[in-house]
C-alpha cells in the first residue's frame, strides 16, 4: 500500500476480522489522503476504506459504501 499511498510517515497494517484490516498512520494528512483520493484497488479487489477514531472497536464499524469511478 506505500507505493499507492506515498506516506509521509509510517502506516501499520493489523488484521482486524475475516476480510478487515486496520490500517495506523502516524500523520494526519496521510489518513486524509487515504480518505479523499480513492477508491483503492489492491490486488485487483476493491478496498472499502472507512475512519476509525480512537476508543471505537473496528469490528463493530459499518462499512457501507464502496466509492468506484465511473
Amino acid at each position: 500500500m506505500g507505493r499507492l499511498w506515498h506516506p509521509l510517515k509510517r502506516v501499520t497494517i493489523l488484521p482486524a476480522h475475516d476480510d478487515k484490516f486496520l490500517f495506523q498512520f502516524n500523520h494526519k494528512l496521510d489518513v486524509e489522503n487515504v480518505l479523499t483520493k480513492g477508491p483503492w484497488v489492491y490486488d485487483g479487489c476493491n478496498m472499502m476504506v472507512e475512519c476509525i477514531l480512537s476508543g471505537m472497536v473496528a469490528n463493530d464499524v459499518p462499512i457501507n459504501f464502496l466509492d468506484i469511478w465511473v
